[in-house]
């Protein structure tokens, strides 16, 4: 996903740069802009949890402990996020 928007300022309120935007000269911001940023920063999200999981999983594989309460639990968590992430790509996010 290309991030459109990023966070300026000691507030750190989201911009956007003009060429997402139909605006003339400089940058928009507002509601709008504050809400694809929050989404984007979840799906930043979802994709560090998403390498986390990858990690720790292939760490407790290695321990011979792929039957373990903990690994089963990771892989749950990243195939629910692998679910996500599937679904907004589907839709071009």
């Amino acid at each position: 996903m290309e991030r459109m928007t990023r966070r300026t300022g000691p507030d750190g309120r989201a911009t956007v740069d003009g060429s997402h935007v139909v605006r003339d000269g400089g940058n928009a911001g507002g509601d709008a802009v504050e809400r694809l940023a929050r989404f984007e920063d979840a799906v930043d999200e979802l994709l560090a949890e998403q390498a986390d999981a990858t990690r720790q999983l292939e760490r407790l594989r290695g321990e011979g402990r792929s039957k373990s309460v903990r690994f089963r639990e990771l892989m749950g968590r990243k195939l629910t996020d692998q679910y996500l992430l599937v679904l907004l790509a589907r839709h071009g996010i």
